[in-house]
């Protein structure tokens, strides 16, 4: 199930279309949200480190850009949840990546509305892990000067219907200051 899981996620992030010819994502903007964030509120801290890769995809035939993450949920010192230790992982082969190895996973769409010189916006998958490593889709926008990002997830459809999990471990939406 969890491959079944991770292997869907790669397939939504790289945004691919069987038969395309050697396509990439052109929005300049993507590489702007590759760094560390940090939210902080009260107790509760979220660290996120995204790293740029663009990369060939053989199967598909096409270049692929793609923000990989990592994060850290505390609560005071008490660590709810975190993979952020492997954020220095070797990126060289996105196709060998476990929902282990990597939390976040981002692209922008080539849409309008993804990709202007006003709105800033990209989309992609996070591991709850604490909630029975559901999938939660996100989507962040940058402001204009590049150092804050807003922060929004949603349930999937059929949400815990086979796990069990009830609720979101991080917030539904908070605003992430570049480090």
């Amino acid at each position: 199930m969890k491959n079944y899981l991770f292997l869907c996620l790669c397939f939504f992030l790289l945004n691919t279309e069987p038969g395309a010819q050697m396509r990439h994502d052109t929005c300049r903007y993507l590489q702007q949200l590759a760094g560390e964030w940090r939210y902080t509120n009260g107790n509760d801290t979220i660290r996120i480190c995204l790293r740029y890769a663009r990369y060939l995809n053989t199967s598909f035939n096409t270049m692929d850009d793609v923000l990989f993450g990592w994060h850290e949920y505390k609560q005071g010192n008490t660590v709810i949840e975190s993979i952020y230790q492997n954020r220095f992982m070797n990126m060289s082969r996105p196709d060998t990546f476990s929902n282990n190895s990597v939390s976040i996973g981002i692209t922008m769409g080539s849409e309008p509305e993804y990709c202007n010189d006003t709105i800033k916006k990209a989309y992609g998958v996070i591991t709850d892990y604490s909630q029975a490593k559901e999938p939660k889709y996100i989507t962040v926008t940058l402001n204009a000067t590049g150092t804050i990002m807003t922060w929004k997830q949603r349930d999937a459809e059929g949400y815990g219907q086979f796990t069990g999990a009830t609720g979101m471990t991080l917030p539904r939406e908070f605003i992430l200051t570049k480090q």
